[in-house]
């Protein structure tokens, strides 16, 4: 559990950063006309396809490592059931993890102009429509 925590952490830090190093792209293209779901596509690309070349990994390490400790345990044998499970936690887990970073990416920032709130609520917000 706790390496699965870790991994999910992991994961969510480095989609987030990687869209917070294209925050300019990302402006630009919204202001060349783009719309935002073409933002969050772009973001759920990159974090499916990292997705997938891990899963992709993890399925040849376990066929490897069930082909190189065959001789030492008698009818050890990769299970498919476990290996689809896992790929299927790990793509819904991309999916959360690219969630937070597709939506700042995608919403304007926008000061707030209402003169009548307070200093402190002049705080940056994300408006998407």
């Amino acid at each position: 559990a706790l390496a699965v925590t870790l991994a999910a952490i992991g994961l969510y830090a480095m989609i987030a950063y990687a869209a917070s190093s294209r925050a300019r792209e990302f402006a630009i293209r919204r202001a060349l006309g783009s719309d935002r779901w073409r933002i969050v596509r772009l973001i759920y690309g990159r974090g499916l396809a990292l997705c997938g070349v891990g899963i992709v990994g993890g399925i040849v390490a376990v066929l490897f490592a069930t082909w190189w400790l065959g001789d030492w345990t008698s009818g050890l044998r990769p299970d498919v059931s476990t290996c689809a499970i896992v790929s299927l936690f790990f793509l819904f887990l991309t999916a959360v993890a690219c969630a937070g970073p597709a939506r700042r990416a995608s919403c304007p920032l926008v000061k707030c102009a209402a003169s009548a709130r307070p200093r402190s609520a002049h705080l940056l917000m994300c408006l998407c429509p």
